[in-house]
């Protein structure tokens, strides 16, 4: 396995990483800052919609990093 952060959404069931591509392939970030990144302008453009109801919050979600022995660590929650 690589090394790798992703982005997970809460559930009621857990935490889950569900951003996928063009392809329809899970989504997985080199560094912290890119996948960070990423969730701010997610949340941002989502609740910056005027069609959305429901805002996101950042509490739904975390970044966390797998290493090569596929340890996990949890890197970022709750901006």
């Amino acid at each position: 396995m690589k090394k790798r952060y992703e982005v997970q959404t809460k559930f009621i069931y857990g935490w889950e990483n569900v951003w996928k591509n063009e392809q329809d392939k899970l989504v997985y970030f080199k560094t912290k800052k890119s996948a960070i990144k990423e969730l701010k302008e997610h949340v941002k453009n989502w609740n910056n919609s005027p069609h959305v109801e429901n805002k996101y919050s950042y509490d739904d979600f975390r970044v966390i990093y797998t290493d090569k022995y596929d340890h996990t660590f949890l890197v970022f929650k709750n901006l």
